[in-house]
């Protein structure tokens, strides 16, 4: 299987996921955007949108990642009044999860400057 065939068959998995839990979630296929999935829950008093990015490998894999791709959801979730939310994809052995990272949650810096730090975060070495 391609790698494109890959992440489009992780991406449906997360949009299944996202509708499961009352979302009308949506891919956004061969956009060239940093979004790959749009989802939006409504709600009479805390309606949620999300832009997500969607990666199959694990974060401490991202090491060479051009993170300028993240700095670009953030600004589409600034623009959208969205969440911007980073997904992975872990396994150790036969176990599998997915773990999503929230960007930029009731932080008011401009997006570059919550993406930097974040990134930084995510690289540290582990103590």
């Amino acid at each position: 299987m391609s790698q494109y065939r890959k992440g489009r068959r992780f991406e449906y998995e997360i949009r299944d996921e996202l509708e499961a839990l009352g979302y009308f979630a949506g891919r956004s296929a061969g956009s060239h955007t940093p979004v790959d999935i749009y989802a939006a829950r409504p709600h009479p008093i805390e309606p949620r949108r999300l832009v997500i990015q969607a990666k199959k490998f694990p974060l401490h894999k991202m090491k060479g990642y051009d993170w300028r791709e993240i700095e670009k959801l953030c600004e589409w979730a600034d623009a959208w009044d969205a969440i911007a939310v980073l997904v992975t994809k872990e396994e150790r052995g036969t176990n599998k999860w997915w773990t999503f990272y929230q960007i930029g949650i009731i932080d008011t810096r401009p997006a570059r400057e919550r993406c930097e730090e974040m990134v930084k975060g995510w690289l540290a070495p582990s103590k």
